[in-house]
């Protein structure tokens, strides 16, 4: 994440919060254990890393700033509290 928002793409396994972060434009995810594909991905970031645009550093800094990722907390808990009012009626 912190790699993205500077705009170094980033390669790693396509699992949890590496596959929530890691978009087309920001880096390459690949199987999870696929060590070959680890490699290549990694050397093919390095290799292309003039391809990445400035825009995709300022997205990935817009995704999870400090506003964005605080109403998106609040508007899952307020779903909570609602799924949970409901069920209790």
């Amino acid at each position: 994440l912190e790699a993205n928002c500077c705009g170094t793409p980033v390669a790693g396994f396509d699992v949890g919060g590496v596959r929530e972060t890691i978009f087309a434009h920001m880096g390459k995810t690949v199987p999870f254990g696929d060590m070959e594909a680890l490699t290549q991905a990694v050397l093919s970031c390095a290799a292309e890393k003039d391809t990445y645009l400035p825009e995709t550093a300022d997205l990935c800094r817009h995704r999870n700033s400090k506003g964005r990722m605080a109403k998106e907390y609040i508007e899952h808990y307020q779903n909570l509290l609602e799924a949970t009012c409901t069920n209790t009626n």
